[in-house]
C-alpha cells in the first residue's frame, strides 16, 4: 500500500518541500521492495530465456521520478494519460466502426468523430426533455483533480429548513437520485412473522430467467414494517406492502464545492454474478435524535414504497405520525437498504490508516435510511483467512484513490522528523540534481 500512494502522491500537486522530505522515503521503501518483493532467479529454456541469472529488481526509476518532481513540478504535468484517453476514443473508438483499410481509415475515422461531434451538438438542444446521461468516455480534467474529490464534508452537514422544524438533508438529497433496473415486489406478512414476496421484473428477459433478488430486501421490508406495526399494537393476520425496488441508483456526493454523481450498484446477477457496492453512511437525524454517526455499510437495494399504508421511516420516525395519520399519508423518498459494519468509522480514520478491516452485522441487522444518506463511494475487498477460505462477513475497507497520496506524504514527513540531519541533507539534494539535470 506504500507503493500505491507512492504512485498517487506523485500525481498530487504538493509544495517542493514535500519532494525532498519524500526522497529518504522513497529510499525506505526500495529497501522494503527488496526485502518483501525479492526478484527470484527464473532458469530460461528455449521460448523463455529466463532472468539470466540476474536477481536485482529494477526499481531505479523510484528516485528519478522523485527528481523529475523536483525539476518539472507535479506528474500530471507530463504524464500521458490525457493523450492515451483521447487516444482511445478518437483513434480506437472510431476505428472500429470503420472499414479498417489503410487507404480510407483516415478520413473514415474524421467522418465518424464528425457525425459524433453533430450529435452531440444536436443533443443540446433537447438534452432538457431527455434523461440525464453520462458519456463515460469523455475526458474530464477536474476528474483527477484532487480538490474535487474530497467527500468528508457531507460527513457533517448543516441542517436544512422544513415548513414545520428540521429535517434531514438526506431526504432532500434523495430527491436527486437517478434509479435503474426497475422491478416491483410486493411483501406479504403473515401473523407478523412469516414473509413471503412476490416479484415482477420491468424487464421481460428477467421474468422469462426467473431472476431474485436478494431475500435480504422483502425480509428488511417486511420486518420494519411488523416491527411498527407492533409499536402501534396494530394486530393483523395478513397485511402486504408493495414497493417498487432499483437494481441501480446515481446518487450525487459532495465532491469539493460541487456535486458528483457516483453510481451504486445492488443488483443480484451482473455479467452472471451479484454486484453489491459498498459506501460511506451516515445515520439521519429526526426530530427526537440528532445523529452524526458514519460508518461502511453494504447497500442491498434502493426501493420506493408505492403503498400508502405503509409505516416508512419519514412518516414514522421524521414526521412523528401515528397510525391512523400514517396510513393515509404519501411517501415517494427513494430509500436503501444497508448492512452496515459493527462500529463506526470516517473518512479520515481510513485516510489516515489507508486500510481498515471491517466487519458486517448478521442479515437480521438491517436499515433502510432515505437514498440521500449515502456519503461517498468505498472500495472493499472480503478478507482472506487463508489460501482456501475467504470471509464472507469481513472485508477490507480502503480509502479512495485520490487520498492515498496523502498517506506517503505523512509518512515521509514522520521520516524526515526523525532523520537528525534532514536539513543538511535537503541542501545537498537540492545541489545533487540541479548539477544532475
Amino acid at each position: 500500500m506504500l507503493l500505491l500512494s507512492w504512485a498517487r502522491f506523485l500525481m498530487d500537486f504538493n509544495e517542493r518541500h514535500f519532494y525532498t522530505d519524500a526522497l529518504q522515503a522513497t529510499y525506505e521503501l526500495m529497501a522494503m521492495i527488496n526485502k518483501h518483493l525479492p526478484r527470484p532467479r527464473v532458469s530460461g529454456d528455449k521460448k523463455n530465456p529466463g532472468s539470466r541469472g540476474w536477481d536485482i529488481v529494477k526499481f531505479h526509476v523510484l528516485p528519478i521520478m522523485i527528481a523529475n518532481c523536483l525539476k518539472f513540478g507535479c506528474a500530471r504535468v507530463y504524464h500521458g494519460s490525457a493523450g492515451e484517453k483521447n487516444h482511445k476514443w478518437f483513434v480506437k473508438r472510431m476505428g472500429m466502426l470503420t472499414q479498417c483499410r489503410l487507404e480510407s481509415f483516415a478520413w473514415q475515422v474524421a467522418m465518424n468523430y464528425f457525425d459524433y461531434e453533430l450529435f452531440k451538438l444536436a443533443y443540446r438542444s433537447v438534452e432538457k426533455h431527455c434523461r440525464r446521461e453520462r458519456i463515460i468516455h469523455e475526458y474530464e480534467n477536474d476528474k483527477t483533480t484532487e480538490g474535487n474529490q474530497y467527500y468528508d464534508e457531507f460527513e457533517h452537514c448543516d441542517e436544512i429548513n422544513h415548513e414545520e422544524g428540521e429535517i434531514d438533508p438526506s431526504f432532500a438529497r434523495s430527491e436527486n437520485v437517478d434509479t435503474r433496473g426497475q422491478y416491483s415486489m410486493v411483501v406479504h406478512i403473515e401473523k407478523g412473522t412469516n414473509i413471503t414476496h412476490d416479484i415482477k421484473w420491468l424487464d421481460e428477459n428477467r421474468n422469462i430467467l426467473k431472476t431474485k433478488p436478494s431475500p435480504m430486501i422483502p425480509y428488511a421490508i417486511g420486518y420494519h414494517h411488523a416491527a411498527r406495526s407492533r409499536e402501534f399494537k396494530l394486530r393483523r393476520d395478513h397485511q402486504s406492502v408493495e414497493v417498487e425496488c432499483y437494481t441501480q441508483a446515481t446518487v450525487p456526493c459532495k465532491s469539493g464545492d460541487n456535486l458528483k454523481s457516483v453510481l451504486f450498484r445492488c443488483t443480484p446477477d451482473l455479467n452472471g454474478r451479484e454486484w453489491y457496492d459498498f459506501a460511506l453512511v451516515k445515520f439521519p437525524s429526526t426530530r427526537e435524535h440528532v445523529h452524526d454517526f458514519t460508518c461502511a455499510a453494504r447497500i442491498m437495494g434502493f426501493f420506493r414504497y408505492k403503498s400508502m399504508e405503509a409505516f416508512s421511516f419519514k412518516k414514522i420516525k421524521v414526521d412523528l405520525l401515528d397510525d391512523e395519520q400514517a396510513q393515509a399519508t404519501s411517501d415517494d423518498t427513494l430509500y436503501v437498504i444497508l448492512q452496515c459494519e459493527e462500529g463506526y468509522m470516517t473518512y479520515k480514520h481510513i485516510e489516515n490508516n489507508f486500510l481498515r478491516k471491517i466487519k458486517i452485522q448478521n442479515t437480521s441487522e438491517l436499515y433502510i435510511y432515505p437514498a440521500g444518506c449515502i456519503v461517498g463511494p468505498l472500495l472493499a475487498v472480503p478478507n482472506i483467512v487463508d489460501q482456501k477460505t475467504v470471509s464472507k462477513n469481513e472485508f477490507i475497507v480502503c480509502s479512495g484513490y485520490h487520498k492515498w497520496g496523502m498517506y506517503f506524504k505523512r509518512f515521509s514527513v514522520r521520516r524526515g522528523k526523525k532523520t537528525k540531519k534532514q536539513k543538511s541533507q535537503f541542501v545537498k539534494t537540492d545541489k545533487y540534481y540541479k548539477n544532475y539535470w
